[in-house]
């Protein structure tokens, strides 16, 4: 029942988190984020346990390969999707 109590939190805050994290996530190709997957040794690990640092890196790959080719904040970006991702997994 637990979950059910945090999941309407946290759904209130997806309209501020979509707009940032859909707009980035149409800016990457599929084979860029296969690509820095493969690089942290995540693919095919669905059962790898990431810390926040790891989590941290991964993300920011990710977002500093879109800002390289189009103007989008990098550090906004991380810190919503991470805080995002923590609230989802902290109950």
């Amino acid at each position: 029942m637990r979950s059910h109590i945090v999941l309407l939190p946290l759904l209130a805050t997806w309209p501020t988190l979509k707009s940032h994290w859909c707009s980035a996530v149409h800016l990457l190709h599929l084979n860029v984020a296969v690509e820095a997957f493969d690089a942290h040794g995540l693919r095919g690990q669905n059962d790898k346990l990431l810390d926040v640092v790891d989590m941290v890196t991964v993300l920011s790959s990710l977002y500093e390969t879109i800002a390289a080719s189009q103007v989008i904040n990098v550090p906004l970006s991380l810190d919503l999707t991470l805080n995002w991702l923590l609230n989802v997994y902290d109950w």
